[in-house]
């Protein structure tokens, strides 16, 4: 295997070269990465060292093209609708997810796509792993809580008008309601169905939003859209919404080390 100075051709007009940013397909994902070499293999295709941006340099990869998308405007939208099917709930109960939460005419999302950051994607895809292959668990209850992260985000807005405020503080109010009604239906891995049980028979009545934190916040977040796709609501609702959807991803992310726990504070079981 040769290094060079390369571009190469991946089919449907795209061409890729060394020190291009561009999104490369990891593990049925799409990520941010810049290209930072080039070579040959042994069979004479060239292949693209891939540094994910965000990620340690231990996990560069050597890629073929057919991996890579140009970051444009169809990557990105390539990579949204892949996003969308990050977190897919164990099972989608949803007709007693709604009649429970009560709560669908504060939430709309039929036409809604969320753009989930870098960190958090990978924040959900490094989870599944650490449950599923590496037989760990979050600890419970979790702190900071769910609740008191929705808090904190409005917080961190400031002064707002009281229109404004009042969407805010909605928005918070049906995300704490769906919280309660969806977790145990649809937010759950089945490795985690102990722990629940163990944990509501422990704290009696204490509702679940304040009982989990950041991890299960950003699964409900993402599962918006697929669970509220079936809401027949105002097109004003769904302009009202989604960017503070949005700006609330935002500031999960910018909060990532505080709210989130690191592998190591997983409990192996």
């Amino acid at each position: 295997q040769m290094e060079v100075d390369g571009e190469a051709q991946a089919g449907g007009g795209r061409s890729f070269k060394v020190g291009q940013q561009v999104l490369a397909m990891n593990k049925n994902q799409l990520y941010l990465a810049k290209l930072s070499r080039a070579r040959t293999d042994s069979n004479g295709v060239q292949e693209f060292c891939v540094h994910y941006l965000g990620w340690k340099s231990r996990h560069d990869e050597w890629v073929k093209p057919n991996r890579l998308y140009e970051d444009n405007e169809t990557g990105r939208r390539l990579q949204k609708r892949i996003v969308n099917n990050i977190w897919k709930p164990p099972s989608m109960q949803m007709d007693k997810v709604d009649a429970e939460a009560n709560c669908l005419e504060d939430l709309e999302t039929g036409s809604i796509t969320l753009a989930v950051p870098n960190t958090l994607q990978k924040q959900l895809l490094d989870e599944g792993g650490r449950i599923h292959q590496g037989g760990k668990l979050l600890p419970l209850p979790r702190a900071p809580s769910a609740r008191e992260i929705l808090n904190e985000f409005i917080a961190s807005k400031g002064a707002l008008e009281f229109l404004e405020d009042q969407m805010y503080t909605e928005l918070r109010d049906s995300i704490v309601r769906y919280f309660n009604s969806a977790l145990p239906m649809i937010l759950l891995y089945s490795q985690e169905r102990k722990g629940y049980e163990e944990l509501v028979a422990a704290n009696g009545g204490a509702m679940l939003i304040d009982l989990y934190g950041a991890e299960h916040l950003l699964r409900l977040i993402v599962t918006l859209p697929s669970l509220l796709r079936k809401a027949d609501l105002e097109r004003k609702n769904v302009v009202a919404i989604q960017p503070r959807l949005q700006e609330l991803l935002r500031y999960l992310d910018n909060c990532f080390k505080d709210i989130f726990l690191t592998d190591d504070k997983y409990i192996q079981t």
